[in-house]
């Protein structure tokens, strides 16, 4: 084992706030173990605190740590949080890289707490992919949040029902970044299964959901926090809140100017931020 070395600070404050930094290495000398040698707290003794690191990162900046010594490596190897960018650019992960990355955390098991996905559809074939790709994912039991960011030419995406079947899952963010609104259909059916009982925040930008899911996820999702559905209500006439005791934030945003959009709210005692456009 090494003591935590200035060049490896280093390198990772160029890629990280130096906040970050001061409070890793805080919580390193808390937790790290002394070397009899020098007296020096050791962070490969404290490996959740080398994924705190590089969960922090995009995945190509992540593997980049992994130079600095075998602890890296193996940490990298089973960060709990993926985070990849697809979209055009010049610092986007190519896709084989990260289908190889998914089969190995898939075929051995390696939980994963964390799935950010940024990515261009460019055609029905592409589609097809990441609603399989977001399948898998969506049916690991660790996932805590899941974040997607996805631009369209001329496709659409229906999210399978699994989307929602994470027990521990916590957070859901949806965004359409570019293309017709509403190229996103949340789930395949009206009336999906929903096990995500933990969700705590749920984020809807230029989704299509139909009403029935919709008063499902409010009905049964209790712990919720925070909504917000810019663009998502499209067709939608009814909306059903009841016994959100936690809830404090619910923006309602840009509802289909056409009909009109009934809201019945109540036992929400915690409601603190409200907007109905």
């Amino acid at each position: 084992m090494t003591a935590v070395k200035t060049e490896d600070v280093q390198v990772l404050e160029s890629n990280m706030t130096a906040g970050i930094i001061r409070e890793l290495i805080r919580l390193m000398k808390l937790k790290g173990k002394r070397s009899s040698r020098t007296g020096a707290p050791q962070l490969e003794d404290v490996p959740e605190l080398i994924h705190l690191i590089q969960s922090q990162l995009p995945v190509i900046e992540a593997a980049r740590t992994s130079v600095l010594s075998k602890s890296w490596l193996h940490a990298w190897s089973t960060i709990p949080t993926l985070r990849f960018n697809l979209r055009s650019g010049s610092n986007r992960m190519k896709l084989e890289d990260m289908n190889r990355i998914l089969i190995r955390y898939l075929r051995d098991h390696i939980p994963i707490e964390t799935f950010d996905l940024k990515l261009d559809i460019q055609n029905q074939d592409s589609a097809s992919h990441a609603e399989k790709l977001i399948e898998q994912v969506a049916t690991n039991n660790r996932l805590k949040e899941l974040s997607l960011a996805i631009g369209f030419q001329e496709a659409s995406v229906t999210f399978p029902d699994e989307i929602l079947s994470g027990k521990n899952l916590s957070k859901i963010q949806v965004f359409v970044l570019f293309g017709g609104i509403h190229s996103v259909r949340m789930t395949t059916s009206p009336h999906p299964v929903i096990n995500c009982l933990s969700l705590r925040e749920l984020h809807f930008h230029g989704v299509c959901i139909s009403e029935e899911a919709l008063n499902d996820i409010l009905s049964a999702c209790t712990l919720l926090e925070k909504i917000v559905l810019l663009n998502s209500c499209k067709g939608i006439k009814n909306i059903k809140g009841k016994n959100l005791p936690r809830l404090y934030e619910l923006q309602l945003i840009d509802l289909d100017a056409v009909q009109s959009t009934f809201l019945e709210i109540s036992d929400v005692p915690n409601l603190g931020m409200f907007r109905y456009d």
